[in-house]
């Protein structure tokens, strides 16, 4: 009897959102690269945010800097691609590391605080729409709450868990560097137009690393195109995310 009521509270646990159902009060991406010697300090700032309470933290690994002598061990051309999407929304010139996007809507310098914390704050409500995440059996489950008419994707973001790398060459050649939620893989999991939905995807589809972890992102298309305000939020973590695992290559 006691085996059946653990194993029935451990199920529940599975299924419980790590945003614990309270909507975040920020949405951070951080475009980073092992081979920028601005991008520490910005990791640094990133791996405080990813423990603070309501903020989602997620570190995009560009490739565009793997030329300088060293290959960013988390990069991938997807996430270059993500940073020219938001280049093109926003308006911008060109792409740029460290590079924080808040929510989505605001880009600022990564290792510039109190820029970034003010544009937390500034953006804060434009989170509203109620957006949970859960694991049971398997699967992922999203839950987007009825809200307001709008064009939104729903995006599934999966992410590794803290990790230091010994990087060897390039401008940080010598330094141990930590990284904090860096992204595995994402995928468009839906659209959302502003009625309650649920969306159910198998685990064995997504680029998820133990003790990782995903969030999904309720994000609006800016132009009708391009990636615009992030609407609502939730992230859920498989296994300890506290610990951190040294990587040498």
């Amino acid at each position: 009897m006691r085996r059946i009521l653990l194993s029935a509270l451990f199920a529940l646990l599975a299924a419980v959102p790590a945003s614990g159902g309270e909507k975040p009060e920020a949405v951070v991406e951080l475009f980073t690269s092992q081979g920028c010697s601005s991008c520490p300090a910005a990791d640094a700032y990133l791996g405080e945010l990813a423990q603070r309470d309501g903020v989602i933290a997620l570190a995009w690994h560009v490739d565009y800097w793997d030329y300088l002598g060293w290959k960013d061990t988390l990069g991938a051309p997807g996430n270059t691609a993500r940073q020219e999407a938001y280049r093109r929304a926003l308006g911008n010139m060109s792409k740029y590391t460290p590079q924080m996007i808040i929510n989505g809507r605001h880009d600022v310098v990564g290792s510039h605080r109190k820029e970034a914390e003010t544009a937390m704050a500034r953006t804060a409500a434009s989170i509203e729409v109620p957006v949970s995440v859960s694991r049971s059996d398997g699967t992922i489950r999203i839950r987007v709450a009825r809200g307001a008419p709008a064009k939104a994707n729903v995006l599934l973001v999966c992410y590794a868990p803290p990790q230091t790398v010994s990087v060897r060459k390039g401008e940080n050649r010598g330094r141990d560097i930590t990284y904090w939620n860096a992204v595995t893989g994402w995928q468009t999991a839906g659209m959302w137009h502003g009625d309650a939905m649920d969306i159910e995807l198998p685990m064995s589809s997504l680029s998820i690393q133990a003790g990782g972890g995903c969030a999904a992102l309720l994000q609006e298309m800016a132009g009708g195109v391009g990636p615009g305000a992030i609407i609502g939020a939730a992230s859920i973590a498989f296994g300890t995310t506290g610990s951190i695992r040294q990587n040498r290559y």
